[in-house]
């Protein structure tokens, strides 16, 4: 996948057409992580408000978590600092156990997010149409055909892409270009996932109690 993403970068930068897509391509990256950010922050808003707990000391014990997710780009290989930081969290070790690893590859609410601001974005920018029940199709199918894809850093993106192809009718390009958009960013979106699997492994604790 990278020497794919990098061949078609090359492509583009022969063809003179990089210069003007960077300013997109920066921007469109700008906002996906933005939309990541304000998924953590909504996620652990609402676990500290449920647990009436401060969200600070919560959110800075999940810290290694993200650094880790941020850096392998996977919510696999991030789980067992993701199970100490839950921990750390009071969060009890039953609760922890069940919800971390399943959430690892259920839970994608990072990826989908950013995965729609591309999406959305080169179809703006390519003149597909976007309707309401075209991008409430995309996000569903999206969400059950990537389960389990955190496990290869990339793989999420992968996954969409079919989807991409199938709701919206992007080209090859299109596809491409959305790829690289995403995999540019790669690491704030398996960072957003797997960080908040530690909000709703507080949820689950609370409930269970």
């Amino acid at each position: 996948l990278p020497w794919y993403i990098g061949a078609m970068i090359c492509n583009l930068a022969g063809g003179g057409a990089l210069g003007p897509l960077f300013k997109s391509f920066l921007a469109v990256s700008l906002v996906g992580c933005g939309a990541c950010f304000a998924v953590l922050v909504v996620q652990f808003a609402v676990a500290a408000l449920v647990t009436r707990r401060n969200p600070v000391p919560i959110a800075v014990n999940m810290l290694p978590t993200f650094l880790t997710a941020f850096g392998t780009c996977s919510s696999a290989a991030t789980i067992p600092v993701a199970l100490e930081s839950s921990r750390r969290n009071g969060v009890s070790e039953e609760v922890t156990g069940l919800v971390v690893p399943l959430c690892a590859t259920v839970h994608l609410a990072g990826s989908i997010s950013k995965a729609a601001v591309c999406t959305v974005a080169v179809a703006l920018a390519g003149g597909v149409p976007l309707t309401a029940s075209g991008c409430v199709t995309f996000v569903l199918m999206t969400s059950v055909t990537a389960v389990a894809a955190p496990g290869v850093p990339g793989g999420f993106i992968l996954c969409a892409v079919g989807v991409m192809a199938s709701v919206f009718g992007f080209t090859p390009e299109q596809c491409s270009f959305t790829m690289a958009v995403y995999l540019a960013t790669d690491g704030f979106s398996s960072a957003c996932n797997i960080t908040g699997d530690g909000a709703v492994a507080l949820l689950v604790d609370r409930w269970r109690k």
